[in-house]
């Protein structure tokens, strides 16, 4: 058999190592993911226990509010209103 021209296997390399580059990013957004979740998590559980309203004007002291603008996952179950 005939074995394959070189711009062939170039170009199947070039596509295998664009399909290993493209995993390998969503590798690193899951884990920048799995890291914010984990913060907000942290920050959450801090608030076992309280009976306040989840929202500035319920829990003005909460712990949550310090961390919005560095957690971005928390602005999403936080009322600011």
């Amino acid at each position: 058999p005939l074995s394959p021209a070189p711009k062939t296997v170039s170009l199947r390399c070039q596509l295998i190592f664009l399909g290993l580059t493209s995993i390998n990013n969503k590798i690193k957004e899951f884990e920048n993911l799995s890291v914010e979740i984990n913060k907000a998590m942290n920050i959450v559980k801090k608030c076992t226990g309280c009976a306040n309203q989840p929202s500035t004007q319920g829990c003005p002291d909460c712990p949550v509010i310090n961390h919005l603008n560095n957690i971005q996952l928390l602005n999403l179950i936080w009322d600011t209103d």
